[in-house]
């Protein structure tokens, strides 16, 4: 038999709150709590809801006392209601409050109208879990105070034989008990799953997000290195364009100088001549320069190179500079060809 895969997704956490964002998103810590606030108000309603059809169905075996019974669990339903409709409307603090304190009253009423043998008081175990989620460190004295509470009003449950009222509901207290039983471990385990769930959730989104800062400074630490080459070429490449530019300028400065001492028209001309060539050439290089950055990123392209000519024409660029013939140069390569 085939098992699909995807089988997993049917009892995935369904979001319940519009307070849940996208998954794999770190959630504070109030942020947790008022998530799980509307969750768990939400199947408060629905598990006395179920609780309250039970009852009203069996209404002739409850007695006349079975109204006061549902009347609470009735007030209960509409407390919950309240309380998702605060916390969803950004009144967290007033619905934990709401939820809290309405739910210690009418657990402790609940339980003054049924025998202690229907096992309503386990629903203390949850709402004692719940004090727990909604109250950290930072607000412990209301945790402390709600815990407090919920034992107080279970104390006086217990010194009056879950008898406070005179009011005691017929009840079949073997199924009472079993559904009380579990309604109160399903809530209690609802509870403290949808905690870990959302903090799973954000311990995920952490890991991830280191992982992504990760990858980002070792981008940016390969991007440092790469700069820093291009530095350093920029670097050479001025250092060489200064001095390619700075050559023909004093050659053509020489050039003037020299002009500057003859009265000769034709050594005028040739001077002139020279010049030009100067220029041209100074004009070739700027265009090499225009060529060179624009192919600076394309691939590298190994083509001959005469050496000779090459050093030649590097002595014809500087062969007007003050001193030049006062210096011999003998140029000789030694290469069978042309250089790659």
């Amino acid at each position: 038999m085939k098992i699909n895969k995807n089988w997993i997704n049917y009892i995935k956490p369904i979001k319940l709150s519009r307070l849940e964002v996208m998954e794999g998103t770190e959630y504070e810590g109030s942020q947790k709590q008022n998530i799980v606030l509307s969750k768990l108000a939400l199947f408060i309603i629905v598990i006395t809801s179920l609780h309250f059809l039970d009852d009203s169905l069996r209404g002739p075996e409850l007695g006349d006392d079975g109204f006061w019974l549902r009347t609470v669990e009735a007030l209960m339903v509409l407390v919950a209601l309240v309380t998702y409709i605060l916390n969803e409307k950004g009144k967290h603090e007033a619905a934990k409050h709401m939820l809290l304190l309405s739910f210690n009253i009418l657990l402790f009423a609940l339980n003054a109208v049924a025998p202690r043998e229907s096992g309503s008081y386990f629903f203390f175990f949850p709402l004692m879990v719940a004090t727990f989620v909604f109250f950290g460190y930072k607000h412990r004295i209301m945790r402390y105070f709600y815990l407090g509470l919920t034992i107080t009003l279970f104390i006086l449950l217990t010194i009056f034989d879950f008898d406070m009222f005179g009011i005691m509901v017929e009840m079949d207290t073997e199924y009472d008990f079993l559904t009380n039983l579990i309604s109160s471990l399903i809530l209690t385990v609802l509870t403290v799953s949808f905690l870990i769930n959302i903090n799973t959730r954000t311990e995920l989104y952490l890991r991830n997000s280191q992982l992504a800062m990760k990858d980002l400074m070792d981008d940016l630490n390969e991007k440092n290195v790469n700069l820093g080459k291009v530095n350093a070429e920029l670097d050479r490449f001025v250092y060489s364009v200064s001095h390619d530019l700075r050559a023909p300028l004093m050659s053509i400065l020489g050039l003037i100088n020299l002009s500057s001492m003859e009265d000769s028209a034709e050594k005028h001309k040739t001077y002139l001549i020279m010049m030009e060539d100067m220029v041209n050439k100074l004009d070739n290089f700027i265009h090499e320069v225009i060529d060179y950055t624009r192919n600076i990123k394309a691939d590298v392209v190994n083509v001959p190179m005469d050496i000779e000519k090459l050093i030649r024409e590097v002595l014809e660029d500087l062969k007007f500079m003050d001193g030049f013939a006062q210096i011999t140069f003998k140029v000789e390569t030694d290469l069978d060809g042309p250089y790659i």
